[in-house]
């Protein structure tokens, strides 16, 4: 069959078209992958499974870490700390605690009293089994602030040392603090369990 060469011309058009307009959307479509995945918070990315919880901190890592490099020298207090905090939670997240520690040091000058940095801080030597430093840390988070569950789930976490009826006030006034947080309700229920409190687990 004969086609004639305008109605060829028209068709490659239209096939060049089609294909700039597929890469176009491809190109987009992972743009808005790589977004969400940037914006997924810690407790988005740890309900993923490991590799893909994984996969998530490395793309993270190496946006913050490109993100830090490129801060100026005159860059707002506001800007350092978003970037410099959530770089050390991404490296605590992926095991790099050296590295974690190293991403608070422009923080701690300045924020040095900020309850986030303290309880990053404490997660971090919690996770590298300096649990003195984790307490310490922990403990000044708790001065500043006892009303956030995070910093509790952390002081609970370090103070299973703690004599059984010391530990279970502790987690009584962190229930109070933080109006019944789920995650401190289910730490209680699991210590219940573990002295052999049944009842009160349940």
């Amino acid at each position: 069959m004969n086609i004639p060469k305008n109605t060829k011309t028209i068709l490659y058009a239209v096939l060049a078209i089609l294909i700039i307009l597929g890469a176009g959307y491809a190109v987009y479509t992972n743009q808005q992958d790589k977004n969400n995945v940037l914006n997924l918070s810690p407790s988005e990315v740890d309900q993923l499974n490991e590799k893909e919880r994984k996969a998530v901190l490395e793309t993270q890592l190496k946006d913050l870490e490109k993100q830090a490099a490129n801060l100026p020298s005159d860059a707002d207090r506001g800007d350092k700390f978003t970037v410099f905090i959530q770089l050390a939670e991404v490296r605590n997240a992926l095991g790099m605690y050296d590295e974690a520690l190293s991403a608070l040091d422009p923080l701690t000058e300045e924020r040095g009293n900020n309850t986030r940095v303290l309880t990053t801080l404490a997660s971090i030597y919690k996770n590298k089994g300096d649990i003195g430093m984790a307490k310490d840390s922990i403990q000044k988070a708790l001065f500043v602030d006892d009303e956030l569950p995070a910093s509790w789930v952390i002081y609970l976490d370090v103070h299973t040392d703690l004599p059984n009826d010391q530990l279970d006030a502790k987690y009584k006034e962190a229930i109070a603090k933080t109006k019944s947080n789920v995650d401190i309700m289910i730490s209680y229920a699991k210590f219940a369990e573990k002295i052999g409190n049944k009842d009160l687990a349940v």
